[in-house]
């Protein structure tokens, strides 16, 4: 009977380590999801609907109608129920990037969902996207990343999120820094969840670091304030990866305005690492000091006036330097009318370095980013995150590489079309191209008649 006893509290024991264990591990997740090709508005649509105490959202856009299913999960049974006895709090410090009038119905629609919507008034833009839903309990969930949670991101933007359920330690570093930025906003209209939530201690997983640029700042009362020096939380987060490159860096950034980043990639180059660069079009269109060919010296790289308006991939295509046969340059082009760069862009800010890490977020790789915005840089190792770093070297070899085998094929569609009068469309599915392959496009196209290939646009 005795033997008995200590088998029956022994087994008792293994099963309580084991529930607890699977609570907070066994059935942990990470996972990546990527626009255009996932539908990840979706996919988070899915985790909102599991919430069981809390969804806390810092958003820079969203799309308030019924067609996204972000709202249809909001407007859901028995979620909506459950919003408005109070039993599931849903919270949204809200930015917005519309007029005021945009801004303040979108507020509004959220509100009338019974969501507790405010506005961050502490002089800096709120640009992170992220959500943590059920951050006080066992097994929250993370949602982050670069996409901003609207249908013409998921259609048309290339973007990263990560999604990562199960995993306290991650979801409680998000989740205090929700508290941060909520207990620094103001009230958009009724006040319904005013507290923030008490989150514990749990360690973060192994493999994953966070960075806020909050860490920037001092807080006085309710306005943020530059600490002096200057710390560039976000810029050494990335610099960090790039110093620590020894065979490959893959970069997909919307652009590169820093010059510690450009100087951090020229000595990547230097010692033989493998670089492919894809920014969006919009960074062609920079103001620049191109005609120079020559960048100047400065003292401090991280003086704003090192990095401010410098188109930094155009030199990595178009200067001679150590390691030059190392770096790819490619731009996100989609439009002879460069008035539409944002159409279809490329918003992922990510590096994959060495293809066992990778460093993402919503942080733009400029120093307005840096100090006008709060923003994030998420950091997984692939010891730990393998499935997560193999979907985006993935996405990066599928993006960068995109359309490239069309770019011939349009040139002789816009010959033709000069030459037949039969005018065509400006706007084409994206390619990925260099910068002297999209100068050829705007402003070399004398071929046919010695016209610019943009008089033959719609």
């Amino acid at each position: 009977m005795l033997r008995g006893l200590i088998v029956r509290l022994f087994l008792s024991g293994i099963l309580s380590v084991f529930l607890s264990l699977a609570a907070t591990t066994c059935f942990a997740e990470a996972q990546a999801l990527f626009h255009p090709t996932d539908p990840s508005l979706n996919v988070i649509a899915g985790d909102l609907r599991k919430a069981t105490s809390n969804i806390d959202i810092a958003m820079y856009s969203m799309d308030v109608s019924d067609d996204s299913p972000v709202v249809m999960a909001l407007k859901s049974e028995p979620l909506t129920s459950r919003i408005h006895n109070g039993s599931l709090h849903v919270r949204v410090i809200f930015e917005g990037y519309g007029s005021d009038e945009d801004n303040t119905a979108h507020s509004e629609a959220l509100e009338q969902l019974g969501v507790d919507v405010r506005w961050f008034s502490s002089g800096r833009k709120v640009h992170h996207k992220f959500a943590v839903i059920d951050g006080d309990q066992p097994s929250p969930t993370l949602i982050t990343g670069s996409a901003n949670w609207s249908l013409g991101s998921m259609k048309n933007y290339d973007e990263a999120i990560m999604v990562f359920r199960g995993e306290p330690g991650i979801s409680q570093t998000f989740q205090k820094e929700f508290n941060l930025l909520w207990g620094l906003s103001s009230e958009y209209g009724v006040t319904r969840f005013p507290e923030t939530i008490t989150v514990g201690d749990a360690p973060m997983e192994p493999g994953v670091s966070v960075a806020f640029n909050t860490a920037n700042f001092k807080i006085t009362g309710s306005r943020l304030t530059a600490i002096e020096p200057k710390v560039w939380t976000l810029t050494h987060a990335i610099v960090v990866e790039i110093d620590a490159a020894q065979t490959s860096l893959k970069i997909a950034s919307t652009r590169i305005v820093l010059r510690p980043i450009y100087n951090a990639i020229l000595r990547a180059a230097a010692r033989g690492v493998k670089i492919d660069i894809l920014v969006n079009e919009d960074q062609y269109e920079l103001p620049n000091v191109r005609l120079t060919s020559v960048l100047a010296d400065c003292a401090d790289e991280y003086d704003d006036s090192c990095s401010k308006n410098i188109d930094f991939p155009w030199f990595l295509e178009s200067l001679s330097y150590p390691g030059r046969e190392n770096v790819t340059v490619h731009v996100k082009f989609f439009s002879l009318n460069t008035r539409v760069t944002l159409a279809k862009q490329m918003h992922a800010k990510y590096v994959v370095t060495d293809d066992n890490r990778v460093a993402s977020g919503s942080f733009n790789w400029s120093s307005s980013s840096e100090y006008d915005n709060i923003e994030n840089v998420v950091k997984l190792v692939d010891s730990d995150y393998h499935n997560v770093i193999t979907a985006f070297s993935d996405n990066h070899a599928r993006i960068f590489s995109r359309g490239r085998d069309q770019y011939a094929p349009y040139i002789q569609k816009i010959e033709t079309a000069i030459t037949t009068g039969v005018k065509t469309d400006c706007a084409f599915a994206p390619m990925a191209l260099t910068y002297k392959e999209i100068d050829y496009l705007l402003d070399s196209g004398q071929r046919a008649g010695h016209k610019p290939f943009k008089d033959a646009c719609l």
